[in-house]
């Protein structure tokens, strides 16, 4: 009997930084079944960090660390590296890769080209959505990661609804069913067993993400918790304004800013709450991560965030940039315990039935063999 080959499928990032795309995409090609796919991930702009991963198992992965797309030699080197791999399918993530991917699909010989979209964005400009909804023709499927992020692109770049599928983030829930000590995840962060409450938000310090806004509001919560203590893990794009912010408040000592973290299992062993005060998102891991990991969840019902937790049954929701709701939040979890163990059983339970990492990558497969006719 004749064997069949493989489908290449080319995960083709606009960066190589560690996000929650490049987390996504990490994710899918490390279970993709093998005897069916053969992914291959390319990275246009950034460190390298997701090539990296990709290579340790043992997946095939390339960083251009591009400088321009408006450079002949720049642009070559997507080209060359298309032609190269001659992918079966491309599948982009992030607008840069979407608009240039598509662009050099024919070149590249690929039969189908898929686009992600992890965000509703809402910081995109006219000329960002005219140069996506003037390239989606040469999409044939757009995958978003929720509802609200679907509803975004029929709404606002006009894309087909019947071109776009919704399948939800997923993770291992099983990786967080031991965390660390908390003695000894607190000590990872330089908090004591005497600090309380401490509340990890896991996310790059970007505007968007509403960490000055617990900054602003921290002075209001050291007068009711003195022993206070937040954790903002992640990569600081800011360039420092938050920890100026903090020190201009008087409160930088009760935040430790470790930087972007390669385990969050610590984070989690140190934290009685999890916060995430976003002005918009799409589907945060992170959040899955935290309802696996058994910490009380207080987020804000942006994006695709409701459609995780439900206000009062897996978690807390406030509004965007409301500092007495955030204060009333912290108090509520800080002086019911009883409501807190109630929130992560049920959070617990639901990201185990809902959100699973083999249930989200066979949804992939599923699309990408329909795709092909198979």
């Amino acid at each position: 009997m004749m064997k069949h080959a493989k489908t290449t499928i080319l995960y083709l990032t606009s960066s190589s930084a560690i996000g929650g795309a490049e987390r996504l995409v990490l994710d899918t090609v490390a279970r993709l079944d093998r005897n069916i796919f053969a992914p291959r991930v390319a990275s246009l702009f950034g460190p390298g960090d997701l090539t990296e991963r990709c290579r340790a198992i043992h997946v095939e992965a390339h960083n251009l660390n591009l400088r321009s797309l408006c450079r002949i030699g720049e642009i070559r080197k997507l080209k060359t590296l298309l032609k190269r791999i001659r992918p079966d399918i491309i599948q982009s993530c992030g607008l840069r890769a979407d608009i240039w991917g598509r662009m050099f699909k024919k070149i590249s010989g690929a039969k189908c080209f898929v686009s992600t979209i992890h965000n509703v964005d809402p910081w995109r400009q006219w000329y960002h959505v005219l140069l996506d909804r003037g390239t989606a023709c040469r999409t044939d499927l757009f995958i978003a990661v929720s509802e609200a992020v679907r509803k975004t692109r029929i709404e606002r770049e006009k894309f087909p609804p019947e071109k776009i599928r919704t399948i939800y983030n997923g993770i291992d829930a099983r990786q967080y069913e031991n965390l660390p000590e908390r003695v000894t995840a607190r000590a990872v962060f330089g908090l004591s067993e005497s600090d309380a409450p401490v509340i990890g938000i896991l996310s790059n310090l970007r505007k968007q993400k509403g960490h000055l806004d617990v900054i602003d509001t921290l002075p209001s919560l050291c007068n009711q918790f003195p022993a206070i203590r937040f954790i903002f893990a992640g990569k600081d794009y800011t360039e420092g304004e938050a920890a100026r912010r903090a020190a201009e408040r008087g409160v930088k000592e009760h935040i430790v800013f470790p930087g972007f973290i390669d385990d969050p299992k610590h984070l989690f062993g140190a934290a009685d709450m999890f916060l995430l005060p976003s002005y918009w998102e799409g589907m945060p891991v992170s959040v899955l991560e935290a309802m696996a990991a058994g910490v009380p969840i207080i987020a804000t019902p942006v994006g695709g965030v409701p459609e995780i937790i439900e206000d009062g049954k897996t978690g807390l929701l406030i509004p965007p940039g409301d500092r007495e709701a955030l204060l009333n939040a912290l108090a509520t979890l800080a002086n019911r315990p009883e409501l807190s163990r109630t929130l992560v059983d049920n959070a617990r339970k639901r990201v185990v039935e809902h959100f699973d990492i083999d249930i989200m990558v066979k949804r992939y497969e599923h699309e990408y063999l329909k795709l092909l006719g198979e």
